[in-house]
């Protein structure tokens, strides 16, 4: 009897062995539901997976409409987004009621789910300008009013954040009892993401750090950037030991004469990039040209059509075709599934000619950034082939370029496919703003009551020393932070036979000698010289001898 019982006991368990529940997996497995009445996939909801992004890399998007597609039972937590009024389907309200795990709902639609969220009830609509949270009470006040459903609290209900209506009284803005959560503005664009980025925290029951990063990225660099001021910036961050980002454009394109200067044209910029590297400095591959058109380099686009406001669809010198230049949507249609090919195809030979040009010189880069932060979904795709990581802001949609967008915090957002964000937060400094600096310090200190926050800013060395010493001056004063270091992380960059890592500060590169033809027109070149040395040298050696051996024979006849 003792023997039965001891098997059925190794059966139960192998059982249990066998079934992985998603609450036992190590990262949140998590499902956002949109009710979304338009085609196309709204900002909000991007922005939604970019902050959860931070939480984990498991993320699943899908519309209201689509729910027969996935296994709620399958999820950890679940989101649901209401960006209009409409029904709920009878399945949706029956899942999000009976979901045993945290269920967050963002906006419209609560009052049809109030079976589960019997804590609060909307009672219209009202206009707040700022909101504070409850924690630690720091506030954030808007540009812009932002319309909010008017809560009314009722028995058990928490209230996380509140915001503040035009007559100076306090709202409820999000809320929660146990783990059901509900957000009640109707923007997702910062500053009032900084809420919901801190209520994740609670809904994830997720630890933060205990101290904040700040970067520093030094943009456009260019063939043709002055390498005296480089290395002054260079020598001075390296003597106040901070590590900071180099934003590389591998080749310079003079709009006038369209002519290209590469970096085996600037030595003198390689040498000093070189001691960027190996000083603190982390390369960035800042794209191939930073132009697309005829615009100058680091002025123009380069992976985004902006004068049509559209992803690259043709050849920079042919003639832009537009939905007006096609005789039918068919043919329209052919044009658009040809120019998704081209613009894959132009992506890939801008990373490659990028990455074999900078690799040629030993310039590695461990990140990548859009020009002007513009790139198509598409692209982001293509991008994250090559690249692990991504510094800068996310283009939202394929619609247009102007909707950018930076969470407060690193993210691995699901159409990245893998890829890490690092975000820039605080902006740049201009040239003809004197409150630039200043600006940038605010909104760094903004950012600190916020819960893993980063403070990620960037500068154009043309603009000299003095005002960068003022810049880092700035940085150093914003509380409880510390200076990211690229190379700590762990990036990977592989294309071809070219293969960068990095880990806890070291940079390990495998690749061939020779890894282009790029490279290998460079190193003929270089040899060029010392062959030319050696051939004349041998010269010399040959007529020394000649002259030795006719003196010998000289003698020899005396």
């Amino acid at each position: 009897m003792g023997k039965i019982i001891s098997l059925l006991l190794v059966m139960l368990f192998m059982v249990n062995v066998g079934v992985v529940h998603a609450s036992d997996r190590k990262e949140p497995d998590v499902l956002i539901i949109t009710s979304d009445e338009n085609a196309k996939d709204p900002a909000g909801s991007r922005i939604l997976n970019i902050l959860v992004g931070h939480f984990t890399e498991h993320i699943t998007t899908i519309k209201d409409t689509e729910l027969e597609k996935v296994d709620t039972q399958n999820y950890t937590h679940i989101l649901y987004m209401g960006l209009h009024e409409k029904q709920l389907s009878k399945e949706l309200i029956k899942k999000l009621t009976e979901f045993a795990g945290p269920v967050f709902l963002i906006w419209k639609n609560s009052e049809q789910l109030q079976k589960r969220f019997d804590f609060f009830e909307i009672e219209g609509e009202i206009l707040v300008h700022a909101a504070h949270l409850e924690s630690n009470g720091a506030e954030q006040k808007f540009e812009a009013k932002l319309l909010a459903e008017k809560v009314q609290l009722r028995k058990g209900a928490e209230t996380l954040v509140s915001g503040t209506d035009l007559n100076g009284m306090d709202q409820p803005i999000i809320i929660k009892k146990g783990n059901s959560y509900y957000y009640a503005l109707d923007s997702l664009f910062n500053p009032n993401d900084y809420f919901l980025s801190e209520a994740l925290f609670d809904f994830f029951d997720a630890e933060p750090s205990e101290k904040h990063q700040k970067y520093l990225r030094l943009e456009d660099i260019h063939p043709k950037a002055d390498a005296d001021q480089l290395m002054e910036i260079a020598k001075f961050l390296n003597e106040k030991k901070i590590p900071y980002m180099i934003a590389l454009i591998p080749v310079y394109i003079d709009p006038n004469t369209k002519k290209e200067m590469h970096l085996k044209d600037a030595p003198k910029l390689v040498k000093t990039l070189k001691y960027m590297q190996d000083h603190g400095g982390s390369v960035i591959l800042h794209g191939y040209r930073h132009q697309y058109r005829h615009m100058e380099t680091g002025e123009g686009f380069e992976f985004w059509d902006v004068d049509r406001d559209r992803p690259i669809l043709q050849s920079r010198d042919e003639l832009p075709q537009t939905r007006k230049d096609f005789s039918s949507d068919q043919a329209y249609e052919a044009f658009i599934k040809k120019g998704k090919q081209f613009e894959d195809k132009y992506v890939k030979e801008a990373i490659r000619n990028g990455l074999q040009e900078t690799t040629a010189h030993k310039l590695y880069p461990l990140a990548f950034e859009a020009p002007h932060y513009a790139m198509s979904e598409e692209g982001y795709q293509i991008l994250s082939q090559y690249f692990s990581t991504y510094v800068g802001q996310v283009q939202l949609s394929n619609d247009t370029w102007k909707q950018g967008y930076a969470p407060l915090y690193t993210s691995t957002p699901s159409f990245f496919n893998g890829m890490r964000l690092i975000p820039e937060t605080v902006g740049y400094v201009m040239s003809d703003d004197p409150q630039s600096i200043p600006n940038m310090e605010e909104k760094g200190n903004n950012l600190i009551p916020f819960s893993d926050s980063m403070v990620g800013g960037f500068y154009h060395p043309y603009l000299g020393i003095k005002r960068l010493k003022e810049l880092v001056a700035s940085f150093e004063r914003i509380p409880n932070t510390e200076w990211l270091d690229l190379k700590e992380l762990d990036n990977k960059v592989s294309i071809d036979d070219i293969h960068i890592e990095s880990s806890q500060g070291k940079v390990k590169v495998d690749k061939n000698i020779v890894s282009s033809d790029y490279e290998e027109k460079r190193v003929i070149s270089a040899s060029i010289p010392w062959v030319i040395a050696v051939i004349f040298l041998i010269s010399l050696i040959l007529i020394w001898f000649s002259h030795r051996h006719e003196k010998r024979k000289r003698v020899g006849r005396r």
